[in-house]
């Protein structure tokens, strides 16, 4: 059936089909301008064309100049970068984010993200300390091994160490393997088979379980201790233990 096109008044016709050469390729679709189509139709296959419908070419065709968008040289790639809590885009347009995380807010400096004030919950919607975590914590510094012990030093840079004394009183509060750094001070005589020995204050106080007796010392001078009481102690004592004002064996 063939097919013709008339000019517009607005703007431009093409013809399409056996009447002419031309075809949708042929159509500036990307010129603007409004574009209309005619159908006519000869059924004795001549020239004598009775029209049967026309108008202009609705918004879907002219999709068809996506094809050749890609190659626009007025299309400019736009950057977003985020600083602090704005976000811009390129053109030094930017749109400030400080209110979603609410005053004083968030703010990203180089690698660092940091709020001075807030409360930081995990688990949690209210976080009674600066971290609150309700559920488990992985640490992972590389010495990480099964039983050892989550310790610091004074800047209170936590690490995993060995379970040791010193892992649990400190670097130089142990004495070594040898105990070379003990010295004796002085000495006091004591009773036969001495088995315990308490101190609280500037007293001491030592249990000997052979001859049944509690020898007391005064050691508030420790180069000079002396021995200021000797005391029943019943029979075969096997402990001592002192409570405030009380002294228990």
């Amino acid at each position: 059936m063939p097919m013709a096109s008339s000019p517009s008044p607005s703007g431009r016709a093409h013809r399409c089909g056996r009447l002419g050469h031309s075809t949708f390729a042929d159509v500036e679709w990307a010129s603007g301008l409004p574009i209309t189509y005619i159908v006519a139709v000869d059924v004795t296959g001549g020239t004598n064309y009775t029209f049967l419908s026309g108008g202009p070419f609705k918004a879907v065709p002219f999709a068809m100049h996506a094809l050749t968008s890609d190659s626009s040289t007025t299309s400019v790639p736009q950057t977003l970068t985020l600083s602090n809590d704005t976000l811009y885009i390129t053109g030094g347009n930017g749109v400030d984010l400080s209110g979603l995380a609410g005053t004083p807010g968030w703010v990203l400096s180089g690698d660092t993200l940091h709020n001075d004030g807030k409360r930081v919950g995990i688990g949690t919607t209210a976080p009674s300390t600066d971290l609150h975590v309700v559920g488990g914590i992985t640490y992972q510094d590389g010495n990480q091994t099964a039983a050892k012990l989550l310790t610091s030093d004074a800047q209170g840079n936590a690490s995993w160490q060995s379970l040791s004394a010193e892992s649990i009183f400190g670097s130089g509060n142990v004495p070594g393997v040898e105990a070379l750094c003990l010295s004796s001070l002085a000495t006091a005589p004591m009773q036969s088979g001495p088995y315990f020995v308490a101190v609280s204050g500037s007293y001491a106080y030592a249990v000997s379980g052979l001859v049944n007796t509690m020898r007391v010392f005064n050691i508030s001078n420790p180069s000079a201790p002396s021995v200021i009481a000797t005391i029943a102690a019943g029979t075969s004592p096997r402990g001592i233990a002192v409570a405030g004002n009380l002294l228990m064996w």
